[in-house]
């Protein structure tokens, strides 16, 4: 992700972070329609969007809009919801690398970086337990389809969402 690369100063973070909240806030606006707590009883711990708002607001940021339906990917069923979650939950995978290449950029406040710090500690413990939900989530084709489909379509239009601002920020 080029924003990630080319950050340079609290503003620019400001900017990657409000992108961020945009689209995974909407994202858990369509997500917490679906019943996913049935699937992933652990699924209010799992909200990014807090995460970034604190780190926002510690920045001096108000709350960025909410990304619209349009750009979003369709989640009409708990599997789609799966689907999306699984790359909302891999995004915290590289976040301790990614807080270490920001922190070089960045000095001082130590308050910013709730988001890509995930889980912190518990980052493996939490992946193993959402891929164990999801292995356990259904062994119906169609329903793995859903799940598969969610994850392509959320990750699509996410690259899709920061591309678009990435291209005018420059």
């Amino acid at each position: 992700m080029g924003l990630i690369h080319t950050l340079q100063t609290s503003a620019d973070y400001s900017y990657l972070l409000g992108l961020f909240y945009s689209y995974f806030g909407g994202l858990e606006r369509l997500i917490e329609h679906q019943g996913i707590e049935k699937y992933l009883p652990d699924y209010v711990d799992r909200r990014k969007a807090k995460l970034i708002l604190e780190d926002l607001l510690a920045l001096h940021v108000s709350n960025p809009e909410i990304c619209q339906h349009v750009q979003l990917p369709v989640i009409e069923s708990p599997f789609r919801a799966l689907g999306a979650l699984y790359v909302m939950e891999g995004s915290t995978l590289g976040g301790v690398y990614i807080t270490k290449m920001i922190q070089k950029k960045l000095s001082g406040n130590e308050n910013i970086y709730h988001f890509f710090s995930g889980y912190g500690d518990r980052n493996p413990l939490m992946w193993n337990r959402f891929k164990n939900a999801l292995d356990h989530s259904t062994a119906d084709e169609d329903e793995i389809a859903l799940i598969l489909s969610g994850a392509e379509e959320t990750f699509h239009r996410f690259y899709e969402w920061i591309n678009v601002h990435q291209n005018g920020n420059n």
